[in-house]
């Protein structure tokens, strides 16, 4: 079998390689992908958007994490490190509005423990079979954003620039930040600097020589090589460029923009 090259990408959704909400760490013990949630208020921190903030945080923190170090110990610790930013930014998890506080999933392949972990809703492919965690809020208010965009249409004439499906469900994404790693059918895992749940960590085993893709959930579906991945990706906006049937999300591509999302993608095999 022909083996394929290793590679690695964070774009920002305007097609630009400037930093973005995404983060990718390559370092000799871990591999990485950090993706901050897009920012749905207005505070900033040090200047920075918080998703931007977040993720290249996290990514930096991974410098000094040790080599054997295990799943849920490494969430642990990347949280407490958001809980250090909001002390040197004189705020606290709790003094904020969900909307405010900073939130990253990430993905993680572990060198010495032969392991991906995944917290969050970042995507992961073994080989032939990707492992997606799909968060319930987000599908059902993808459904509302859908609805509310067909409505729009069937009463106007020209759909602005603006993304209408999008502003009619913000309140309830907003709404919805505060179910951040509480239990039931619609809470979910985020790095976020509170009360999170680290044994929630999915860990997917590898061998030797498997192929591994990490990756942020810019991308639908992870193919074997960038070149395909992106491809597929670019097919999909042009036949659903609204984002309202085959890539049906919470949010379009804005104006300007080149996707929906940005997005990281890193491929290669497992050591012995």
């Amino acid at each position: 079998m022909t083996r394929l090259p290793d590679e690695s990408i964070c774009i920002g959704k305007d097609g630009t390689y400037k930093e973005n909400g995404d983060h990718i760490y390559l370092g000799k013990h871990f591999k990485a992908v950090f993706d901050g949630a897009t920012p749905k208020g207005r505070q900033l921190w040090e200047g920075l958007p918080g998703d931007i903030y977040a993720s290249r945080i996290l990514s930096e923190a991974m410098d000094n994490v040790a080599s054997d170090i295990c799943a849920s110990s490494l969430i642990t610790y990347l949280n407490n490190v958001l809980i250090k930013c909001y002390a040197a930014s004189g705020v606290s998890f709790d003094s904020l509005a969900p909307e405010e506080r900073l939130q990253v999933s990430a993905v993680i392949y572990s060198r010495h423990r032969r392991e991906v972990w995944s917290f969050g809703d970042c995507t992961v492919k073994i080989n032939d079979i990707q492992y997606r965690q799909t968060r319930a809020g987000d599908k059902m208010l993808s459904e509302l954003r859908a609805f509310f965009t067909e409505l729009y249409m069937l009463n106007n004439d020209i759909l602005k620039d603006d993304d209408p499906g999008r502003s009619a469900i913000l309140p309830v994404l907003k709404d919805y930040l505060s179910m951040a790693n509480e239990p039931g059918e619609f809470g979910y895992d985020v790095i976020n600097g509170g009360d999170i749940c680290p044994n929630n960590v999915i860990i997917y085993p590898v061998k030797p020589g498997d192929r591994i893709i990490l990756a942020s959930d810019g991308y639908p579906e992870l193919f074997d090589t960038l070149h395909d991945t992106e491809n597929h990706l670019f097919r999909m906006l042009e036949k659903d460029p609204l984002c309202i049937h085959e890539l049906r999300g919470t949010k379009g591509v804005q104006s300007g923009n080149q996707s929906f999302d940005d997005r990281s993608y890193i491929s290669f095999y497992a050591e012995q």
